[in-house]
């Protein structure tokens, strides 16, 4: 699944990227967040466990 993601970023990425996107990313994130209690300070980018 991270590849098939991080292949599919790419290809959005070789088009440009808008502030709009930027702001649906952001907002999806952070609503991932609140809605699993995990604050953004806290993630750790090498693992896929809270720190």
């Amino acid at each position: 699944m991270e590849k098939w993601r991080s292949i599919d970023y790419e290809k959005l990425l070789q088009n440009g990227i808008s502030i709009e996107r930027v702001q649906r990313e952001m907002k999806s994130l952070r609503l991932l967040c609140e809605r699993y209690d995990i604050h953004l300070g806290n993630l750790n980018e090498d693992s896929s466990t809270r720190s």
